[in-house]
């Protein structure tokens, strides 16, 4: 007898009959020291992530015919039961072709040789070399399946067939038909079906819709914002066309959080004055993730989470050697870049409102949502001033030269249902690659279609709703805290929602460069303390508050048993968890139970904020003090980090100048996790040779900085070589990383 469920809905996963929203990204193994895997899932974890995909590359498996190698970083299995201990459910994309920026889209170089343009096709000889192969990973996988107790719940079979092969290394799309590959793919299914694997199918590839009956079948979305070939970073308009004609639940495997470097690009990206590919920010990042949620994935998986390294030259033949340079929110050291911190958020968010969010459905046409005021000076040159207000309610009598109003860009997820219905959602965006402008006096107008709403409303009531640039929010409507207490509506976006002490305890953010309100509606409107916040009672039901976030943590409570905490947005990228408390601190706070936690300290100052019932008190050297009003305890204090010197001879080599140091990397790793090894580049191309060996290839010139932890480099002494080419003052600098075990003793 199974001892797990899984089913598919229309709309979604449930496990164990329990509804859930899957959100997470890759995590391709081979690509990480098997020493690192731990903390790479725990610094996913930590972004409020509970769903891990992987590629299984052929390549790195059978490297020889025949030959197969699931040891070291290439265990599979030992993966997976990671990732089940640590509480993430699975996705493995099998191939064999997966591409993933392998060399011959991870086909081993053996097959190739012998087969040449007959891989990827119904070829009998390659469909026997592909069924030996899928029967390793059967083998591998079956007893890790979630109905069995692991972490599996989800397969791909192929990968863009029929859309795409291997940019550089000339592998073919797939067969001449999309009949042919329907077929092909098809072969896999049965050969999963054969072997055990009864999992749901995500299916990224070119097929008729007919090839698509197969038994539990996941529609894909996916999206890259900034891409090689014709994306530069604008992303599409919110539609609802997908969902309007799904009948499978939604989820995207591929969302673009990076974008890798390649060769031999010419003429010039827009952003780069080299051969480098384009730059994705992070607010780009975080539009795109939420956008897809607005859209009606239940489930959101990010290629690449983790910048891994391509190891055994084992990377497309246009990429460059050693790290994948693919921007990822998790660089290959553990580096947490701020795309990382832009979709923590999100993450926190879909952790603590994953049911009230999955429950609500897509709607264009609950909310319209428009700008009046004129923009914040400077942003946008060549407009007139005027009073923010001006034209507001009649907009078709004011002069052309006076017209400030803007449609904002928005989509709602609304619960279907009569009166006040519970748990709707509102997407804003204002995020643009090309223009930056500030978007003032926004007036949100609900009405009665499709939403259970006896009135129609416009909010917010007593404050100016601002979206600054590079800004996006998740403003929430209707939304059940617990029995008898809704919050009605907010400005802000919610970040998190967990007991905190007798009281529950709601955590949202937004810029510092607005003032939010929200409204709640309680059996008993009472008001508890509130030190920062402004909280007006609007009825004896209803209380409104205001706040201006700040670098400050600012509380209110409302009937003594609701307890709010607004934060910057800044800060909530950097919220941790500290057992079952939240924390805010500069500090990576990996693991931890309600006494102890370990974190990774790259600065030498650090602050570290907890949000507690009881006072506490560390047993570590620090300044601390307990705010009882506040239910925070702060804490600051110092890292003993070294700071070693390389002491680099120059030299110049055609138009690359040259950089060498001799180092021993055990000496001078010596307490530390890691040594980041920081160049910043004022050329076009840098590469990293070890003892003649190169170790890391830099495609992003100044626009990126050039990473290389010396921990990869082992630890017997030898020559590091920088080559930067076009460059003639690159800075360098040593950041010292150290692991750190704090404890605690709480009342």
């Amino acid at each position: 007898m199974n001892s797990h469920t899984l089913t598919l809905t229309d709309y979604w996963l449930e496990l164990d009959g329990v509804p859930r929203f899957l959100f997470g990204g890759d995590f391709t193994y081979p690509r990480a020291r098997r020493s690192d895997w731990r903390d790479g899932l725990l610094r996913m974890k930590a972004a409020g992530m509970n769903w891990v995909t992987c590629y299984v590359p052929w390549l790195i498996h059978e490297p020889e015919p025949g030959v197969f190698d699931y040891t070291g970083n290439r265990d599979l299995g030992a993966f997976l039961d990671l990732v089940r201990e640590l509480g993430f459910y699975a996705a493995v994309r099998l191939g064999p072709f997966v591409h993933g920026e392998y060399r011959n889209g991870g086909l081993p170089q053996w097959l190739i040789d012998r087969l040449g343009s007959r891989v990827r096709t119904n070829d009998p000889e390659y469909l026997e070399y592909a069924a030996r192969h899928y029967r390793k990973m059967i083998e591998i996988i079956r007893p890790r399946l979630y109905t069995s107790g692991g972490a599996v719940i989800l397969m791909q079979l192929e990968n863009e067939l029929g859309a795409a092969g291997c940019k550089g290394d000339d592998i073919p799309r797939g067969s001449a038909t999309p009949e042919e590959n329907a077929r092909h793919v098809r072969f896999y299914y049965d050969l999963v079906r054969e072997g055990g694997l009864r999992l749901p199918v995500i299916d990224i590839n070119r097929l008729p819709p007919e090839a698509r009956q197969m038994e539990q079948y996941c529609d894909t979305a996916g999206g890259y914002p900034v891409s090689c070939f014709a994306a530069d970073g604008e992303l599409p308009p919110f539609s609802t066309a997908n969902y309007d004609r799904h009948t499978r639940p939604r989820l995207s495997i591929e969302t673009g959080t990076g974008m890798f470097a390649r060769m031999f690009d010419y003429p010039p990206y827009r952003h780069t004055n080299g051969y480098q590919g384009p730059l994705l920010p992070a607010a780009v990042c975080e539009a795109l993730v939420q956008q897809q949620a607005a859209e009606g994935c239940n489930g959101i998986g990010m290629f690449v989470l983790f910048d891994g390294t391509l190891a055994d030259q084992t990377n497309e033949s246009m990429l460059g050697r050693g790290p994948m340079n693919y921007q990822a929110p998790i660089g290959g050291e553990g580096q947490l870049r701020d795309s990382y911190r832009a979709i923590k958020r999100f993450g926190w968010f879909i952790r603590a409102f994953e049911r009230e969010l999955l429950q609500a459905r897509p709607s264009r046409e609950w909310a319209r949502c428009v700008s009046y005021g004129t923009p914040h000076p400077g942003v946008e040159d060549g407009l007139p001033p005027g009073d923010l207000f001006e034209g507001y309610g009649r907009e078709q009598e004011l002069p052309t030269h006076l017209r400030q109003i803007r449609e904002v860009e928005s989509l709602a997820r609304v619960t279907p249902g009569l009166n006040l219905s519970e748990s709707n959602f509102l997407f804003l965006r204002n995020v643009h690659n090309r223009t930056r402008r500030w978007l003032r006096d926004i007036r949100v107008t609900t009405g009665q279609s499709r939403l259970g709403s006896e009135v129609f409303q416009e909010y917010p009531k007593r404050v100016q709703l601002e979206l600054p640039p590079d800004c996006c929010k998740i403003l929430p409507f209707f939304v059940r805290l617990e029995p008898g207490c809704y919050l009605e509506y907010a400005t802000a976006t919610l970040l998190d929602r967990r007991p905190f002490g007798d009281q529950l305890q709601v955590i949202l953010h937004a810029s510092t460069e607005e003032t939010v309100e929200w409204r709640t509606v309680v059996r008993d409107g009472a008001l508890g303390s509130s030190p920062d916040l402004l909280v007006i009672p609007e009825s004896p039901c209803s209380v409104t508050l205001l706040g201006v976030p700040s670098a400050r943590i600012q509380v209110g409570t409302i009937n003594r048993k609701l307890r709010y905490v607004l934060v910057s947005s800044e800060l909530a990228g950097e919220v941790w968890e500290f057992g079952s408390r939240v924390a805010f601190s500069n500090l990576q706070l990996l693991d931890s139970d309600d006494h102890q936690l370990t974190a990774v300290a790259d600065q030498q100052e650090y602050y570290l904020e907890i949000l507690t019932p009881r006072p506490g008190r560390p047993r570590f050297d620090c300044d601390w003090h307990y705010d009882a009003e506040r239910g925070l305890l702060r804490l600051t204090g110092t890292v003993e980090l070294p700071e070693p010197v390389l002491d680099f001879r120059r030299r110049q080599e055609g138009d690359a100048l040259i950089l060498e140091a001799e180092l021993e990397p055990e000496a001078l790793l010596r307490g530390l996790d890691n040594l980041i090894l920081e160049v910043e580049l004022d050329g076009t191309h840098g590469v990293a040779a070890w003892n003649g060996r190169i170790v890391s290839e830099h495609l992003f010139g100044r626009f990126r900085p050039w990473e290389l932890g010396l921990r990869e480099l082992g630890s017997a002494p030898g020559t590091l070589k920088l080559s930067c080419r076009d460059a003639r003052a690159p800075r360098i600098r040593l950041r010292p990383r150290r692991r750190l075990t704090l404890d605690f003793d709480w009342e």
